[in-house]
């Protein structure tokens, strides 16, 4: 066996411990979550985790270096869409294109739910609470860039910072994704009382949104 296939191998199982991390901090809590779990999650014994990790800690590090290098390809990918294609140069046309390529890569439901635990995590650890605020920095900048250069290819550009806006619509986003979550547990007939009234599209929203904190470029 080559050094290169032992080298893809190691990846391999690397991304499906994280994977399967993801899934059982969702549903047990990082605290809650033991490593055997996590190795069983993903089809490996204990000696697989710690020949890639060193402990939990370790494990959580890879996991948010990933979902840096994850927003940061989609934000690349998001900008290339919107501006690359030809056609329309409307707000309306450009965010709807950005945003796609953010939907259709969407982290999952289980992300988001980890994420939550792992924010409490990160508040008796200083060393993951370090990495968080990078992510978090850095999926921040990633989206303001997809943002304003859509913006600007519309011809129109902020009156507010628009990391300003990116903090809103992370934080208004994950709480409608969690409602969702919670609504789909309910009972049918709960679920289709509190479904029924139409609702606007996340598009739709942001490009109204957009339409009152831009500006005409003169």
């Amino acid at each position: 066996m080559t050094q290169q296939t032992l080298s893809r191998r190691r990846a391999e199982t690397r991304e499906r411990l994280i994977d399967a991390a993801i899934a059982v901090f969702a549903r047990d809590g990082i605290d809650h979550a033991r490593l055997e779990d996590i190795s069983e999650e993903a089809g490996y014994t204990r000696g697989a985790f710690y020949s890639n990790f060193a402990d939990k800690d370790d494990l959580i590090t890879a996991l948010l270096e990933r979902e840096i290098e994850r927003t940061t390809d989609i934000a690349r990918q998001g900008i290339s869409t919107a501006l690359d294609e030809p056609g329309a140069t409307d707000l309306a046309t450009l965010v709807g294109r950005a945003l796609g390529v953010v939907a259709r890569n969407t982290p999952s439901p289980d992300w988001l739910v980890a994420e939550r635990s792992l924010r409490l995590y990160a508040l008796r650890s200083v060393g993951i609470a370090r990495h968080l605020v990078r992510y978090e920095s850095q999926r921040s900048a990633a989206l303001t860039t997809l943002l304003e250069q859509a913006i600007e290819a519309s011809g129109r550009r902020g009156t507010i910072p628009m990391e300003h806006v990116i903090a809103i619509i992370i934080a208004v986003g994950s709480e409608a994704v969690l409602m969702e979550m919670a609504i789909a547990e309910l009972p049918a007939d709960e679920r289709a009382h509190l479904t029924d009234a139409p609702r606007p599209g996340s598009v739709e929203l942001l490009v109204s949104l957009l339409s009152r904190i831009t500006e005409p470029i003169d």
